[in-house]
């Protein structure tokens, strides 16, 4: 789980910085592509007998529901779009939202494995998945207009010294 970690902080830097490498985007995002992907890659290691098809198959389908989700989320958002779908903002910083949002991909599906899920009395998971994609659509656009502003308002009034 570790190396998935530097792994993605790795190329999130490297996106952010500017290093001329092909990554492949999600929902128009090379942040969200590198969400969408490497966990799959990393997590296909610990499944047995599991063919590099089926792994393009949910590598495929991560990049749909990063699709679906981004629908309910909008293009830009005060919650990092990168944990949530699949980074608010182009900074050196995603790199560890990235990490976050990989880990917690891996760690969710190992436990998925074992029979460990998540029960629809906690949060804002829902009865089914597309509801709970609505759920987060909901949060993200409606509960976050006031975040929104007060980020933009940080952003804007920063004095940075020389």
């Amino acid at each position: 789980m570790v190396m998935v970690a530097r792994i993605l902080i790795s190329a999130a830097d490297a996106r952010m910085f500017g290093v001329k490498l092909p990554t492949m985007s999600s929902a128009g995002s090379g942040n969200h592509g590198l969400t969408a992907i490497l966990p799959i890659w990393a997590i296909k290691d610990y499944i047995e007998c599991i063919s590099e098809k089926q792994v393009l198959k949910a590598i495929a389908l991560s990049h749909i529901i990063t699709a679906y989700i981004k629908a309910f989320t909008g293009r830009l958002s005060a919650i990092c779009g990168c944990s949530i779908t699949a980074g608010a903002g182009a900074k050196a910083s995603c790199a560890f939202k990235l990490s976050t949002a990989a880990n917690s991909a891996v760690n969710s599906a190992l436990f998925a494995l074992h029979g460990v899920n998540v029960m629809e009395t906690d949060g804002i998971i829902a009865k089914t998945p597309e509801q709970t994609m609505k759920n987060v659509g909901q949060l993200s656009t409606q509960g976050m207009i006031e975040t929104d502003r007060v980020i933009l308002d940080i952003m804007v009034n920063k004095h940075f010294s020389s």
